[in-house]
């Protein structure tokens, strides 16, 4: 399954991003209080709301830093749940969608992401947010594609057309 995803901080940034709703545009949170750098492209799933009260977020694996701002079709492969000041926020991991980077078509779960990748994403995920002050992230179960699109289905907001089906069943 391929979803689209927003880009909100693109690989190697140190500043993070996150888009405004009333805005409609990207504006800059901060800068990380920190000597680490951001090392995936990172951003959410649109017409999510995951329970710390946003959209819920995606980690897209790639060899290339993308630009924040644009839409990426992506596949699922795993997620990993983390928990802040705001509650529980899993991150989903995902690739491009193969048309957009062949390199995808040899990754399917979180199985084919070699163990020094997935190290890394765990150490930055537990370390992003040193320095600040009441903030933190605790991570823990680390899961696959098919939990990763439970998630998904779980938080995903119904659109337009579910909700006019939904009312038309009704009447």
């Amino acid at each position: 399954m391929s979803v689209n995803a927003f880009l909100e901080i693109s690989k190697g940034s140190q500043i993070k991003y996150e888009y405004n709703k009333e805005k409609k545009c990207l504006e800059v949170d901060r800068i990380l209080h920190n000597t680490n750098s951001f090392p995936y492209n990172y951003g959410f799933i649109p017409n999510t709301l995951s329970p710390d009260g946003d959209a819920l977020d995606i980690i897209i694996l790639c060899d290339y830093p993308l630009l924040a701002g644009v839409i990426a079709k992506c596949k699922i492969i795993g997620g990993i749940e983390t928990r802040d000041e705001k509650g529980l926020d899993d991150k989903i991991l995902a690739v491009l969608d193969e048309k957009l980077d062949n390199k995808s078509f040899y990754i399917n779960d979180i199985k084919d992401i070699n163990e020094g990748s997935l190290e890394h994403i765990l150490y930055f995920l537990n370390h992003y947010k040193d320095n600040e002050k009441n903030k933190y992230v605790e991570v823990g179960e680390i899961y696959n594609r098919d939990k990763a699109l439970k998630k998904i289905k779980q938080y995903s907001l119904p659109t337009t057309n579910q909700i006019l089906y939904e009312n038309i069943k009704r009447h």
